[in-house]
């Protein structure tokens, strides 16, 4: 009875998605499962690389709480001679997953460049300094 209520809600192409959903719904969610698990490992990373960034930053005595427009930033980013190919080797994972992106990326230095770039520090910087 109330496979016959469900089906007859979903109309002929939502009962075809859902007989391939409960033929394959091992495999579906295994699929999603790995997804997350890439997402969740992805994030740990970039929380990783973001903190060895400020800490690079901050080596070269440069405040990066200062910075607080892209151009102020991008000359922070400039002066302090940031070792993209070191932050790339930080942890053991080898993708990153940006918040707010849906898939992970490659953890290389071309990617960190453009992942960490001075608008993205700046958005930062603004959201902690509103949570003080």
């Amino acid at each position: 009875m109330l496979d016959f209520l469900v089906r007859s809600t979903l109309g002929s192409w939502g009962s075809a998605l859902l007989d391939f959903y409960l033929a394959n719904s091992f495999w579906i969610n295994g699929i999603i499962l790995l997804l997350i698990l890439l997402n969740v490992l992805g994030r740990r990373t970039y929380a990783a690389i973001l903190t060895a960034l400020i800490s690079q930053i901050s080596e070269n005595d440069f405040d990066i709480r200062k910075g607080n427009s892209v151009p102020q930033m991008q000359k922070i980013l400039d002066a302090a001679e940031i070792s993209w190919d070191a932050l790339a080797q930080t942890g053991w994972y080898p993708l990153i997953a940006v918040p707010g992106k849906t898939l992970p990326v490659v953890k290389n230095s071309e990617n960190l460049k453009k992942i960490f770039n001075a608008e993205h520090l700046v958005e930062l910087v603004k959201a902690d300094q509103e949570k003080l």
